[in-house]
């Protein structure tokens, strides 16, 4: 990918966002919402103030993975590091094998995370995440 197609690609994702989560609250909100009241999990609908924080999180994380695309492509970042874009640089195996261990350390500092912030001595440091995450919305399928 060009470096200035980046931008583009980032509106691209946001548009797509848009469209495929506005369509699906458009259909199982506020089209049919009485329809699959019986089919949802939760009793109660969230407020209004609960989809704005959604759309707001969600935009936040794109923000935060542009960024993060963006710095790779930086001329500071770039010398400290390599991005394969030809993949016939290196064999298959060699990708095939980037990819799992590149699963395994993020699911390994995910569950490490994780376990360090359910401790009971960081409850009084990290507050936790309010009630209002335990509902799913298609406008917060972005945030974290």
């Amino acid at each position: 990918m060009v470096y200035a197609s980046y931008p583009y690609f980032y509106l691209m994702l946001l548009l797509r966002y848009s469209i495929i989560a506005g369509i699906t609250f458009l259909i199982f909100y506020i089209l049919f919402k009485r329809k699959f009241q019986v089919q949802r999990i939760q009793k109660y609908f969230p407020k209004n103030k609960d989809y704005a924080r959604e759309i707001l999180f969600s935009f936040i994380t794109l923000i935060i993975f542009a960024l993060y695309a963006f710095s790779l492509r930086s001329p500071f970042i770039r010398e400290h590091g390599n991005i394969y874009i030809n993949f016939n640089e290196h064999s298959l195996l060699y990708f095939i094998i980037s990819i799992i261990l590149t699963i395994v350390i993020h699911d390994t500092y995910f569950l490490l995370d994780a376990q360090v912030y359910a401790s009971p001595q960081n409850f009084q440091i990290i507050p936790p995440y309010p009630p209002s995450f335990h509902q799913s919305k298609p406008l917060g399928s972005l945030r974290f």
